[in-house]
């Protein structure tokens, strides 16, 4: 089905209520405590390990995906879960034009939005902010929003993109990796490419103005405020890109003592390079309190770690988890943190093709025992062609004050369906 002609469409089978500011009853509240169990969009499936999850079972468009890779996609009282859409790959296009559509599920009214936001495959990812439940977003005219609780469907612009912004350079291929928001919203981080050249710095929501913290002579993208503090972001190094004469660019063309991935950004304009341990790092993320992140290393399969911004000091949260039927470790791909620190989720891929199947696995940073949620997701292609531009890995996250687990599951070849995995039946199964 064509996203454009999808773009205004909401389905129901009761009639939607908008409703501003709403504040949910005690019964609604009881409803919300497990909203995927009633609603008519998911049903209950049963992993070969035993572990429950719910599966999206609507087909707005042929894909539907989880958002990559900060961002929540469930409001933190369980009423919203947010999610994009993506048709099916034609690879005659201009690859980086390749748009998804946001959509959400409101499980108060069990309804079911396409919105007007579309984003970037490269880039210009929406914000979900899960406490005012508002999603965020860029565009060529400036900084977006909308509210699910007013049940709204168009976005509407809040912030004009400034002058000083379009005046750093005639060609912008994106704005944002993935937005973030300041925790009072008032702040909005932004990864510029345009160019060949990468600027980084705060869009000022209320008055407008753009304050540049730096320019890297590098690819720095994945830009991300600190949840806690407005004045620190973090960026990555991006492992290669094509500059405007075609020339490649790749991380390990320059010869650093260390991986360089890893950066931290302030606005006074000072930025440092955070060398992991394991001399390796991707997919890096803050941990909610702001005290530090964690990151994947698959150097010498050092699972996933975390880093103490107080004292620099990094440890190990998640071991690798050993694979029975291949006599080998596997270390995680993507992670997410849960919000007191105590629970790591990672997916597992045997390579970064398309073409290999995934593993979802679940773990505690303090006693370091690990649960499989599944171990036989089948690929998203079939090895022999693994081409895709869609990215589709699971990316689990934490949402709904890490009461489930959003991901991306593959029900059959070269399609992407969304999944919830409740949390408490994996935390008393990795007390056994």
């Amino acid at each position: 089905m064509n996203l454009f002609k999808l773009a205004m469409l909401t389905v129901s089978t009761a009639a939607a209520v908008a409703v501003s500011g709403c504040k949910c009853t005690e019964v609604e509240n009881k409803m919300l405590n497990a909203p995927w169990e009633k609603s008519k969009f998911f049903k209950k499936i049963t992993h070969k390990t035993g572990v429950v999850s719910y599966l999206l079972t609507t087909d707005v468009s042929h894909n539907q995906q989880s958002l990559y890779f900060v961002t929540k996609e469930m409001t933190d009282d369980g009423r919203f879960l947010v999610f994009q859409l993506v048709d099916e790959e034609d690879f005659s296009r201009d690859n980086l034009r390749i748009y998804r559509t946001i959509a959400y599920i409101d499980f108060l009214h069990d309804t079911l939005t396409v919105t007007d936001i579309r984003t970037l495959r490269g880039g210009n990812g929406a914000y979900v902010d899960p406490a005012n439940a508002r999603i965020f977003c860029m565009s060529d005219a400036g900084l977006h929003m909308l509210d699910l609780r007013k049940g709204e469907k168009k976005s509407r612009l809040i912030t004009p993109m400034p002058e000083s912004i379009k005046k750093l350079g005639k060609n912008f291929r994106y704005y944002c990796t993935h937005l973030t928001m300041s925790k009072d919203n008032k702040k909005a981080f932004l990864d510029l490419q345009y160019d060949d050249s990468f600027t980084h710095g705060v869009l000022n929501v209320e008055d407008g103005t753009f304050t540049p913290w730096a320019t890297t002579p590098f690819y720095a993208n994945h830009g991300q405020f600190n949840p806690q503090d407005p004045d620190m972001a973090m960026c990555a190094w991006e492992v290669d890109w094509v500059d405007s004469k075609g020339r490649q660019h790749h991380i390990r063309d320059h010869k650093e003592l260390y991986y360089p991935r890893l950066w931290i950004m302030r606005s006074n304009g000072k930025r440092q390079m955070i060398p992991s341990v394991t001399n390796y790092a991707t997919h890096e993320v803050w941990a909610q309190d702001g005290k530090g992140f964690i990151f994947c290393s698959t150097n010498n399969n050092q699972g996933v770690i975390y880093h103490d911004l107080a004292t620099g000091l990094q440890r190990q949260v998640m071991t690798p988890v050993w694979l029975e039927k291949e006599n080998r470790a596997a270390t995680a791909s993507h992670a997410d943190i849960s919000s007191d620190n105590r629970y790591i989720v990672c997916d597992i891929g045997a390579g970064v093709s398309a073409g290999y199947p995934w593993r979802m696995a679940f773990g505690n940073t303090e006693t370091g025992k690990t649960t499989i949620i599944y171990d036989d997701l089948q690929a998203y292609r079939t090895p022999e062609m693994p081409r895709t531009l869609l990215h589709p890995h699971p990316h689990p996250h934490f949402v709904f004050k890490d009461k489930v687990i959003v991901s991306t599951y593959f029900p059959e070849l070269k399609k992407m369906q969304i999944m919830l995995t409740p949390v408490e039946q994996l935390i008393k199964a990795n007390d056994r």
